[in-house]
């Protein structure tokens, strides 16, 4: 006869593998399911002239690393944008590219990615939208931030050194000092924080058992300002549903012509838009 904890082992042994062996079947229904893009968060590459951009078929995007289910031979209209195009929290079909797709019934093809500005509008319109032959092109401009990083994305990479306007480094002390940076915030590690950010990309099943928990914490942070730098308004109407943050600091800051960054990203975007203009009208875009 075994011992009790023999026994007990055992049990845990084969409690533990039918645990594993369900999240894995879990898993596989859910991949069949529901689009993996909606819930996982895609693989990044680094990239000369981009920055970064997303791995090709990473997390239910396409060949392009675009969130498409496939890049087409043709579109008749292209999106390019960054996190506000791409549909940051919404599913797929609720970006308003997707939208726009089934209101016009045309093919439209995102061309989206979060954290991109001018500068990677402009390089994406010359070498990878005028690939689909479109006929129109939008460019989602969003002035919360791309006028400032339009400013870095220039004076930070070597690639873009041409386009800028003055020879004022990034890492001056005086010169950064003199105005807060206008970033975004990146998130800190926490507790199995390299777990946990590995499961966000692989496992569907585990986003769907956090997400009931996600949006209330959110709440929580931006109610207390939990590892923000900056005020947040928060909006929390129960009678309505209505809970979201906001944060118009930041964003003034972004559009405050009298920082010399702010105001240099301001020329570069209109020299670009003018370019890219002239580069559509020349091929009947």
């Amino acid at each position: 006869a075994k011992s009790p904890i023999k026994r007990y082992l055992v049990n845990v042994v084969l409690a533990m593998t039918a645990i594993v062996l369900c999240l894995i079947l879990g898993e596989g229904l859910a991949r069949l399911l529901l689009n993996p893009g909606d819930y996982l968060a895609p693989a990044l590459l680094t990239d000369q002239a981009l920055e970064r951009k997303i791995k090709p078929h990473s997390a239910g995007h396409d060949a392009w690393g675009f969130r498409n289910d496939a890049v087409p031979s043709k579109a008749d209209i292209v999106v390019i944008g960054d996190s506000q195009s791409y549909g940051v929290n919404a599913f797929a079909g609720d970006s308003w590219p997707a939208v726009l797709k089934k209101l016009t019934e045309k093919e439209v093809y995102n061309m989206s990615q979060g954290g991109y500005g001018t500068v990677q509008y402009y390089y994406l319109l010359k070498n990878q939208a005028i690939i689909l032959r479109p006929e129109l092109v939008v460019v989602g401009l969003y002035l919360g931030n791309d006028l400032i990083e339009t400013y870095y994305m220039v004076h930070d990479h070597d690639y873009w050194k041409s386009l800028r306007k003055s020879e004022t480094s990034t890492t001056d002390d005086d010169f950064v000092q003199k105005k807060p940076v206008v970033a975004e915030p990146i998130d800190k590690p926490f507790f199995l924080g390299s777990l946990r950010f590995w499961l966000s990309e692989h496992s569907i099943i585990y986003r769907l058992l956090i997400h009931a928990f996600e949006e209330q914490m959110r709440l929580l942070e931006m109610k207390y300002h939990l590892g923000h730098d900056t005020i947040i308004s928060v909006l929390d109407d129960s009678d309505n549903d209505l809970y979201t943050g906001f944060t118009p600091a930041r964003r003034l800051l972004a559009v405050d012509l009298t920082d010399p960054r702010v105001r240099e990203g301001f020329e570069i975007t209109l020299d670009l838009l003018k370019e890219m203009n002239e580069f559509c009208a020349e091929r009947g875009i």
